[in-house]
């Protein structure tokens, strides 16, 4: 998955650095030889993963 995105951002539009949370739907674990997850469960996972960055980047020093 972590070569998927590299690959990504490494060629992706300008226009996707706007649209962060959007540009994680694509999950392409297929490419490596495993099982393409669902759309719904895909969509799920990038959303949660968008929040919890944003989490980490919001929180301050100190807090858990």
């Amino acid at each position: 998955m972590l070569a998927f995105a590299r690959n990504f951002w490494a060629n992706a539009e300008t226009a996707w650095r706007l649209k962060l949370a959007e540009a994680r739907h694509p999950i392409a674990l297929a490419a490596a030889g495993h099982c393409a997850l669902p759309d719904d469960l895909a969509v799920r996972i990038a959303n949660r993963f968008t929040t919890d960055r944003e989490e980490e980047m919001f929180r301050l020093p100190g807090r858990a």
